[in-house]
């Protein structure tokens, strides 16, 4: 039995083709006016008892249609084995015989048409916090995935994301409404900063002045082309040598929030001003050092923040004052803490790496936040290559790992979210690869780009056989945030679809069907 014959009707393909176009012309039957008037049977149900017996038809012969399903499924798999058979192979498992089918396939330049599927993902209007969700409609090899057409709800409680598809228990496909949804329901943590697989990722360890621990600089230098941002510092000062009364500080945070401490003395050490502004929603890990003057370093905060304020009730002295100011403004540039800073002149391509072990097989999700100068242009890649004089590595389907940013495309007010999704080839091996970070299009002299909290995360599967999820925590708390992942599928490859539904093809080999080729195997067998 040959794989598809263009001139007779003795092909595996045309014979399963005949299969598939019965299991069609059921839905038909099931979905069209019999459906209708089973409908209108119901409506009058309450008025006329007398239709249940009719009703009670029709809902045997709507299970009797997925019965038949079932039927057509058990003689496509007969038809499969014999297949195998004729080629001398002996049938263990449908896997096996799908794959060996796929082989046959790609090996012959036989190919089908693809449907047009597409994800997205949409905040929520009234979103507070700044995490980021990500997906991606490719698997471990770097080939398309089934995507169910439907709607995901996504909602964070601060650590956790909880997935929800559109229906809640998987549809039978003998069901006349296949594809409908996937049935997805499932909690994942929200990756941080701390969890990314990169060492240093957030930027806050420094080996030297403007030299980030972890990272090797290949082409650039340390304090002219490349920097680590320092935090904030502001100094507080205690003037009139107070003997009673209190003060209190106050933050406005990003958000335009204004917090304050509670009373605090005359007497108030470092560490007692360290406690209250820690204390302050943002500032958990403030240090203060000194004694009058304090110095207040705002360690792990947005890099330009406003300035404490005070409120001053002290007593005693020579009219006892508290005055802050701020000594080392932190840059704009910075998401938090410190971030990487590239400045541009006009031509170096600026490029940092570090070595990063991941696995074939799997496929993991980058994010990372960037912001720039008021003109920057240029463009930003992050790659992994072999090494680090080689070009990005491609996965098992030739796809690039690169996730490419156009500079002048970021926030010049905010920091914008940027993800992207990495696969090694499957039989890469142990050996590690380099995550680089390159300016692969100069910036513009004078400019500058900041960049920070790498974060690379293995991603987490939505159902078999179909797309992947993740998401990351950001500075501000995503506690009630919601997120919608659109997923739509036209379904316009009938083939595939047909393939996926009676014979479960990725939720059993995770391969996508072949789409290029010599020879289309029409959709008019599915006739």
């Amino acid at each position: 039995m040959d794989l598809y014959t263009p001139s007779s009707d003795s092909g595996l393909f045309n014979l399963l083709g005949r299969l598939f176009a019965l299991g069609q012309a059921v839905d038909a039957a099931r979905t069209g006016s019999v459906w209708t008037k089973r409908q209108a049977l119901d409506a009058v149900l309450d008025l006329a008892p007398q239709v249940q017996a009719a009703i009670n038809g029709h809902n045997a012969w709507d299970s009797s249609g997925a019965a038949l399903h079932n039927q057509i499924v058990s003689a496509a798999i007969s038809l499969i084995r014999r297949y195998l058979e004729e080629k001398n192979l002996t049938y263990r498992t449908l896997d096996q015989a799908l794959e060996v089918i796929r082989s046959d396939l790609v090996a012959g330049g036989y190919y089908f048409a693809a449907s047009t599927k597409s994800l997205t993902v949409t905040p929520g209007t009234a979103n507070q916090g700044d995490a980021i969700v990500a997906v991606t409609d490719r698997n471990a090899r770097g080939e398309t995935v089934w995507v169910y057409p439907e709607t995901i709800s996504v909602r964070s409680d601060g650590s956790t994301l909880s997935v929800a598809g559109s229906r809640t228990a998987p549809q039978g496909r003998g069901d006349r409404n296949w594809p409908q949804g996937s049935g997805a329901y499932f909690t994942l943590p929200i990756t941080t900063v701390n969890q990314s697989l990169l060492a240093n990722s957030g930027f806050e360890d420094i080996v030297a002045a403007n030299t980030p621990q972890g990272w090797t600089i290949h082409t650039g230098t340390p304090g002219t082309t490349i920097f680590v941002t320092e935090p904030e510092q502001q100094q507080i000062t205690i003037t009139g040598s107070p003997t009673g009364g209190y003060f209190v500080l106050t933050w406005t945070d990003p958000r335009g929030k204004v917090w304050q401490t509670g009373p605090l003395g005359p007497a108030a050490t470092a560490l007692d001003i360290q406690t209250a502004l820690r204390g302050i929603p943002g500032l958990a890990s403030v240090t203060v050092t000194g004694t009058n003057p304090f110095t207040v370093t705002f360690e792990n905060t947005p890099g330009d923040i406003s300035q404490l304020a005070v409120i001053n009730r002290l007593t005693g002295g020579t009219s006892p004052q508290v005055s802050i100011t701020t000594t080392r403004a932190g840059d704009a540039l910075s998401y938090r803490g410190r971030s990487l800073k590239l400045v541009g002149n006009g031509s170096e391509q600026t490029t940092l790496y570090q070595p990063v072990r991941l696995t074939p097989g799997r496929v993991y999700l980058f994010f990372v936040r960037a912001r720039r100068s008021a003109t920057a242009t240029g463009t930003i890649n992050f790659e992994l290559r072999r090494s680090i004089n080689e070009t990005a590595l491609a996965d098992s389907a030739g796809n690039l790992n690169r996730v490419s940013i156009s500079v002048a495309g970021l926030s010049t007010t905010g920091h914008t979210g940027i993800t992207g999704a990495f696969r090694l080839p499957v039989d890469y091996g142990s050996d590690p690869v380099v995550l680089v970070i390159t300016a692969a299009t100069p910036i513009n002299a004078g400019q500058s780009v900041g960049i920070d909290e790498l974060v690379l995360v293995e991603a987490s599967r939505l159902y078999q056989g179909g797309p992947y999820v993740g998401g990351v925590s950001g500075w501000k708390a995503s506690a009630g945030d919601t997120w919608t992942i659109t997923a739509s599928n036209n379904l316009g490859g009938k083939w595939e679809t047909c393939l996926e539904r009676y014979l479960g093809w990725r939720a059993r080999l995770d391969r996508a069907v072949p789409a290029s080729g010599t020879t289309q195997i029409p959709e008019t067998l599915l006739d």
